[in-house]
């Protein structure tokens, strides 16, 4: 151990006159330090932007357990509340003609983002957002935005493109199949681009496409991938949020080849999912709340969430291992390419028939 040397005054007197010493210079530095910080602060800074906790409100029509776009969205929130100790909110099973009642309520309440996790909000938000110039409101896929609405343009094209790239180098009987929701620019985007894939590595191959006619019902999205499937369809790849869970459904009891959306949803079809394509919106989000924590003025624009800014990663789930050397590599291969911006998927939001 080191040794301690202390030095002690012989005489009280020198303590004392010490300890004055001591406060004096104290003092002068205490007011000097004070005195810099009033002459240097800002005319107009509120006293409490130091203090003020960011408020976030959230809706989907979905739920925060629905093993799809609601988990991965609520989950989203979640890890973002905590990095920025927001105080965060939100609301599941939101009916779509309340979504406009849902914006201007939260920022009555002085909620300081308010977003709707999906294409529906894109109105709403116009609307809400003139009526509310100083808060930021948000919604997701549309390409779209006003002075202080912002919209998470999710490329849906890539994860679409990719499960069509695996379908292409798996499919035995040469005939896969997908669908969306309903007809919107964002299903038809990811439908479109996983036929591309298809094609690229099975050239012969048959694309079966179809709308579920549903975005909330499971049940619809079951009987169109059963459709698929009895019409020689051994890969199913969906994009119809609570109908994918239907799908997945089919595929487990039918042993067909399928890929995870939003979340890591090999869970619903374990020995049938090959991977899940996650999304991942913090990074870009980030930027919405960091911009309202400086007390910034709302951002107005649109931002690409994929791949090459984070927004999107591959999980290669179990059942992937059991396909060959030779598939893995191709795919692993068009996954790097899309990462990095070798291979651009182009966006086509045309209906798919």
């Amino acid at each position: 151990m080191g040794k301690e040397t202390r030095t002690t005054a012989p005489k009280s007197r020198n303590r004392l006159t010490a300890t004055l010493l001591i406060i004096v210079i104290v003092s002068w530095c205490v007011s000097g330090y004070l005195g810099y910080q009033l002459m240097n602060a800002p005319i107009n800074a509120p006293v409490s932007s130091v203090t003020k906790k960011l408020r976030f409100a959230g809706m989907t029509d979905s739920t925060k357990d629905d093993g799809g776009w609601g988990q991965a969205h609520y989950q989203i929130q979640q890890r973002l509340a905590s990095k920025f100790n927001m105080d965060a909110v939100f609301n599941e099973s939101v009916a779509w003609t309340d979504i406009e009642t849902f914006y201007r309520n939260h920022a009555q309440q002085g909620y300081d983002i308010v977003g709707w996790w999906g294409f529906q909000g894109a109105e709403a938000a116009a609307k809400a957002g003139k009526e509310y110039p100083s808060k930021q409101f948000f919604f997701t896929c549309v390409q779209e935005n006003g002075n202080n609405t912002f919209s998470f343009v999710y490329e849906e094209e890539q994860a679409g493109f990719l499960s069509g790239i695996l379908a292409g180098l798996t499919t035995k009987t040469n005939k896969v199949g997908v669908y969306a929701g309903t007809n919107m620019p964002c299903a038809n985007a990811y439908a479109n681009a996983f036929e591309l894939g298809v094609h690229l590595t099975n050239p012969n191959a048959t694309v079966l496409k179809a709308y579920a006619g549903s975005w909330t019902d499971p049940s619809k999205g079951k009987q169109t991938a059963l459709t698929m499937i009895n019409n020689g369809a051994d890969f199913i790849a969906k994009y119809s949020n609570l109908a994918d869970n239907g799908g997945m459904e089919a595929c487990k009891e039918n042993n067909i080849s399928t890929t995870g959306i939003y979340i890591d949803q090999a869970f619903m079809a374990p020995n049938q999912t090959l991977v899940s394509i996650l999304w991942q919106t913090d990074a870009v989000a980030s930027q919405l709340i960091t911009n309202a924590i400086a007390g910034q003025p709302p951002i107005g624009a649109q931002m690409p969430v994929g791949f090459e800014n984070g927004g999107f990663s591959v999980k290669y789930d179990p059942a992937y291992n059991n396909l060959s050397q030779k598939a893995r590599t191709t795919f692993e291969s068009w996954v790097s390419k899309v990462q990095i911006g070798m291979y651009k998927v182009p966006r086509v939001e045309t209906p798919i028939y």
